[in-house]
């Protein structure tokens, strides 16, 4: 669905983004994953950090 939607747009259309972010949330919701509000590199550079700081 995603690629038909953005393959069917022209040079000039805008791209609907409130049908792509719902898209995607029925998709992780199906999937069993829950939104924190937390990117996965943001956590694994805190995790990061926090190991560097104990090697000290």
């Amino acid at each position: 669905m995603y690629f038909k939607h953005v393959r069917s747009l022209s040079f000039n259309q805008t791209t609907n983004y409130g049908y792509l972010h719902d898209l995607f949330s029925k998709l992780l919701r199906r999937k069993g994953y829950e939104y924190d509000h937390v990117f996965d590199i943001a956590e694994l550079k805190f995790l990061e950090r926090r190991r560097e700081r104990r090697k000290i």
